[in-house]
């Protein structure tokens, strides 16, 4: 902003100023707060992430499902891409077919389970212990969650009903960010050779989810 000297040279002052250009500098001329630290992080997050998603998400287009949108909130949504040499195990995030014990219910209520894959995280892999008797599912004799019986529309939910070691090539996958999470509880443990390992490339908690 241009603004006239108020002394000259010398300590010269041909005018001095009036009460009105007191407060008007005194409005205008303070410095402009900067964005708080949260929000510039954000505003990066976003900038670098659509940056970088861009060039894949034409790939995209050329490799079916080299990248999926995850728009349920039983894991983070955004953007994960396939991690097609990452080893599978507990802890990682697969994508698969739902297998036919969930057929009936996603018949009634979600059709689009014939045809897209779910994402989810690997809770228990071959080996472990898993036990949904008695409407609790246990992992390794861990309390873990209850098995719903009906979904959040009161609709009756199938019920995996087992107590035993999972085979070499099974997964059993489970979510407790939300407690509707449609996981094994309801369909049993998912075929190893029927899973796709996928990483978090950019989610609503960041870069890397």
């Amino acid at each position: 902003m241009f603004r006239l000297p108020y002394a000259l040279p010398g300590g010269y002052r041909p005018w001095s100023r009036s009460a009105v250009e007191r407060r008007f500098y005194a409005r205008y001329s303070r410095p402009v707060p900067l964005a708080p630290r949260r929000r510039a992080r954000a505003l990066a997050t976003v900038a670098v992430g659509a940056l970088t998603a861009a060039p894949l998400l034409c790939a995209a287009h050329q490799h079916r499902g080299f990248l999926r949108i995850n728009e349920t909130p039983s894991e983070p949504p955004g953007i994960y891409l396939r991690a097609s040499h990452d080893p599978i195990g507990v802890g990682s995030i697969i994508a698969f077919l739902a297998p036919p014990p969930a057929f009936p219910y996603a018949d009634r209520r979600a059709g689009y389970l014939h045809q897209t894959p779910i994402l989810k995280v690997v809770a228990a892999a071959g080996g472990d212990h898993v036990c949904t008797v008695g409407g609790v599912l246990a992992i390794n004799g861990v309390r873990r969650a209850l098995v719903q019986t009906r979904d959040s529309q009161g609709f009756a939910l199938p019920h995996w009903t087992d107590c035993r070691r999972l085979a070499p090539d099974e997964l059993f996958v489970f979510s407790n960010r939300v407690p509707n999470s449609f996981d094994s509880r309801y369909y049993g443990p998912v075929r190893l050779s029927r899973a796709e390992a996928y990483r978090p490339l950019i989610t609503v908690n960041g870069l890397g989810g």
